[in-house]
């Protein structure tokens, strides 16, 4: 199950404690409907400052890391993770937005993307990132820097831009230029 945590309102009476209560509410409910169901929460509003450093550290505090997954969205151009000190322990992931309402024009910092992922493979800090993704928002995409994304999902430390760049246009076009 998932969820935009950065939705919920501010309650000045409950304060913070309204946070804790949703997190332990609604992993309930979602164990009570499957007992080996997974909460990734989505850390979108995480991005934007909507729940203070202390508020995601409470409210993760109260959940096992079994059922629970952070979901470091835009990590190419906003860290996340690093600010939360690595999701105070959780499992979590790295999503890739990079095509916002369908902007298929060929863009992206392949240099920078490479960086991140092998920053990650290598910190031992992110021992907790436990995979990667994409958020796609429309069918048509830029296939280079999917590609790429991909190539990068399996084995970032191998992967050098030259070669990436040199194999791909050989996979797609079919021979080496001349």
């Amino acid at each position: 199950a998932g969820s935009e945590t950065h939705r919920l309102i501010r309650d000045s009476k409950r304060g913070e404690s309204i946070r804790q209560e949703f997190a332990s509410n609604f992993l309930e409910g979602i164990l009570d409907a499957d007992p080996e169901g997974v909460w990734v929460i989505n850390g979108w509003g995480l991005n934007f400052g909507a729940w203070p450093k202390d508020y995601v550290k409470k409210m993760l505090d109260v959940l096992d890391n079994e059922h629970v997954i952070a979901d470091e969205q835009w990590p190419d151009q906003i860290v996340t993770y690093k600010n939360l000190e690595y999701f105070f322990g959780k499992n979590w992931i790295m999503t890739i937005v990079h095509t916002f309402a369908g902007d298929e024009h060929l863009h992206g910092d392949l240099e920078g993307i490479i960086k991140l992922f092998k920053q990650v493979a290598s910190d031992t800090k992110a021992k907790n990132c436990i995979g990667a993704g994409t958020s796609m928002e429309k069918i048509g995409k830029n296939p280079l820097y999917y590609d790429l994304l991909f190539q990068l999902f399996w084995n970032p430390k191998d992967v050098k831009l030259k070669d990436f760049l040199n194999d791909y246009a050989l996979r797609r076009y079919g021979k080496k230029s001349q």
